[in-house]
């Protein structure tokens, strides 16, 4: 809570008297205070039905779920089922089970890390980098685990053909660039696996489109030049690079799209061209040419529901994924000095 604090002084050299100064502070009626146990049942000493305040109650409380007080059960009716605070568990089973959890459980058995229980937010890929499945993880945003070990764990065998049980460990958690169209790539089928975007990988494709040897004195030229459509450091349009395949790189998992955005991001970083002059070039490219048709290519069409009409500008992922690039690049700490210099030098001269 923001404190506020008042001077009451006579800075002159003067005499001064004060009579009958008042400070005051009205704050704006509370119109309910609610807390709550971990799995959601009420405090009822110190909420506000037994304070005596507030306004009309409302219905909707916690995860934002309308409570059902009829018959004084106090359950809370979630979109596929109702749920008991009282003993922290649903009134039936889950439809989307978790492994190792029962399917009365709620929220994963941690309310306080987890407060969403719909939705199907995890998306998990095996070892070999190949998807697996969609999980309920009990979190709003999208995310995913790559796991990287993978142990045979028992054997069976069904119509005469020997099946193996594996079970997955030593996951490396993730987030995406551009959740709503990499998801729904999945669904549609047109994504399919994960990588890892490796340093080697990585100054690879700077050593192919030539970024490491150019003249950064004409860096921008050189960007310039050679980011159209089927250039040097169109990225994404390398053969190399896979339409089915997510690129994970710190933390982010990138469509071949987005991580064509961050590599050229880091490769205008290897130019030394400004920060605020690549981002204002892709919005440039995406208005001139993206609008026009000239950079539409099926490599980067995963399917209905993902990329529709571009739009007036960048978007805010193909931002991201530039941004990430070219900070990743170890010449940003050299760019950030500049721009830093540059900025406070015109602050104290004005020009």
């Amino acid at each position: 809570m923001r404190k506020r604090s008042f001077f009451i002084g006579a800075p002159g050299a003067d005499a001064n008297s004060f009579d009958n100064l008042q400070v005051i502070h009205k704050p704006g009626p509370i119109l309910e205070e609610t807390h709550y146990y971990p799995f959601g049942l009420t405090m009822a000493g110190i909420s506000s039905k037994a304070l005596g305040f507030g306004a009309p109650e409302n219905k909707h409380k916690f995860n934002g779920i309308e409570q059902n007080n009829d018959f004084d059960l106090n359950t809370y009716e979630f979109f596929y089922r109702n749920y008991d605070p009282q003993i922290g568990r649903w009134h039936s089973l889950d439809t989307k089970p978790v492994d190792r959890i029962s399917l009365y459980a709620a929220m994963a058995n941690n309310p306080v890390r987890f407060t969403d229980p719909l939705g199907d937010t995890a998306v998990y890929f095996r070892p070999d980098g190949s998807f697996w499945k969609f999980q309920d993880d009990g979190k709003k945003e999208f995310s995913g685990v790559f796991f990287q070990k993978s142990t045979t764990t028992s054997t069976y065998e069904k119509n005469g053909v020997q099946y193996e049980v594996h079970t997955y460990s030593d996951g490396v958690n993730f987030q995406f660039n551009d959740a709503a169209v990499d998801v729904q790539a999945i669904k549609n089928g047109e994504i399919t696996n994960i990588a890892m975007a490796t340093d080697a990988l990585v100054n690879n494709e700077m050593d192919k489109s030539g970024v490491n040897s150019a003249d950064t004195k004409k860096g921008f030229s050189y960007a310039k030049e050679n980011s159209t459509a089927g250039g040097k450091m169109d990225y994404g349009m390398q053969p190399n690079l896979l339409k089915n395949t997510f690129y994970l790189r710190e933390g982010t998992a990138y469509n071949v799209a987005d991580f064509g955005n961050y590599l050229w991001g880091r490769g205008m970083a290897q130019l030394e061209v400004d920060l605020p002059l690549a981002t204002i070039g892709a919005h440039y490219n995406n208005f001139v040419n993206g609008r026009r048709g000239r950079d539409v290519t099926e490599k980067y069409n995963f399917g209905p529901g993902t990329y529709g009409s571009p739009g007036l500008f960048d978007s805010k992922s193909d931002q991201r994924a530039i941004i990430s690039g070219y900070m990743n690049n170890p010449k940003y700490p050299m760019l950030q000095q500049r721009e830093y210099d540059k900025y406070k030098s015109i602050l104290y001269t004005g020009h």
